[in-house]
């Protein structure tokens, strides 16, 4: 009898991986990164392994293939290129906005990081103006005096040791007040904690890359039995009340502890405009120069769908400003940009990957 139920389930095993080849029998003429296994794939590759070893399996494919190539997370099928063509055409493709469900780790799927395209694509119209050139413009008396802040740690560090120092830890930690200070307007010099915070935002990032490349964890069910959820859903929290605190505490912008430099941008911006430092072409001369616009202030001041922003939503937003600039900084230029399978409209959108090499490549 027991051989009955091994057929059964080896029919059962063909069957799923043949109907897994005919869902993306598309990609059927690209080559396939090897070793590859059925069902499994290339899965096997990035279990159990430790970052450096995580890192190299992962860009030794893009050393091989000069186009596209595929790469198989169990049945998850993602496309991968290092082709700086075939990349520009994929991230400027008005059919690739749609997000992969690897962005729905990251759980903030009611911000314009991680949000699915309909939602997204309202949120991100109405907060356009938070992004414009001359509102980014203002903020450089806010990077200036954090990048000063930095230079003056490094200086005494330096000279405190004379020994060499890795610069991760000063880069973001000036990030984090770059971000504070124009997301929430609130200087995180003064708030307690920062350092753990950014290493929680750190440690979250890394967890999340890491269940991205491990398909046993692709399962909420599974993965809620694991020790790197439990680890991260504390380290989730432990920014979350991080965050609160410096929310309701009635602290002061960072543009107010420069505000001398605020007043005198204006000056220094036009005298910087007529030297020809500045591209006239990026600014509207139709738009009045503003002073720093605060982030969160303009979240709450703007409407999408003709509704304002609900709590959760702002709240969201912030986090993904906050932690995505601070995780970007902290992972280097090797972090892998996952974008959408072109197929419009498929039934198969949010299964499909699109992922350009984890870092440059000359042409």
């Amino acid at each position: 009898m027991w051989w009955l139920w091994l057929a059964l389930i080896l029919v059962v095993l063909w069957g799923s991986h043949h109907w897994i080849l005919q869902r993306h029998r598309f990609a059927q003429h690209l080559p396939n990164m090897q070793p590859y296994y059925p069902l499994i794939g290339n899965g096997h590759l990035f279990i159990g392994k430790s970052r450096v070893k995580l890192f190299n399996a992962l860009v030794e494919p893009f050393t091989k293939y000069d186009g596209w190539f595929k790469i198989w997370l169990g049945p998850k099928l993602v496309l991968c290129t290092s082709h700086p063509d075939i990349m520009h055409s994929v991230l400027t493709h008005p059919d690739c906005l749609e997000k992969p469900f690897f962005y729905d780790f990251v759980k903030l799927e009611h911000g314009i990081f991680a949000g699915h395209y309909h939602p997204w694509k309202t949120q991100r119209k109405a907060l356009n103006p938070a992004f414009n050139t001359r509102i980014l413009n203002s903020f450089i008396p806010v990077f200036v005096d954090c990048s000063k802040l930095m230079v003056q740690s490094m200086e005494r560090e330096v000279w405190n040791g004379g020994k060499t120092v890795p610069i991760f830890p000063f880069i973001s930690k000036c990030t984090l007040e770059m971000v504070c200070g124009t997301t929430i307007g609130c200087d995180v010099l003064e708030q307690p904690g920062k350092e753990t915070f950014i290493e929680n935002v750190d440690r979250c990032f890394e967890l999340v890359a890491k269940r991205m490349l491990s398909m046993h964890h692709y399962s909420d069910s599974l993965y809620a039995l694991t020790k790197d959820c439990a680890e991260e859903s504390e380290r989730r929290s432990m920014c979350y009340r991080f965050f609160e605190s410096v929310r309701n505490t009635n602290c002061c912008s960072i543009a107010n502890n420069i505000s001398k430099t605020v007043s005198e941008f204006p000056r220094l911006y036009e005298k910087a405009k007529s030297r020809g430092n500045l591209e006239d072409d990026r600014i509207d001369d139709g738009e009045e120069f503003k002073m720093p616009q605060i982030f969160a202030d303009q979240l709450v001041s703007v409407k999408h769908n003709g509704k304002p922003f609900t709590d959760i939503e702002v709240t969201h937003n912030i986090y993904s400003m906050i932690a995505a600039e601070c995780s970007r900084t902290l992972r280097g230029p090797w972090e892998p940009a996952i974008q959408h399978n072109p197929t419009p409209r498929s039934r198969h959108q949010r299964n499909t990957m699109i992922a350009p090499a984890p870092g440059p490549r000359s042409q």
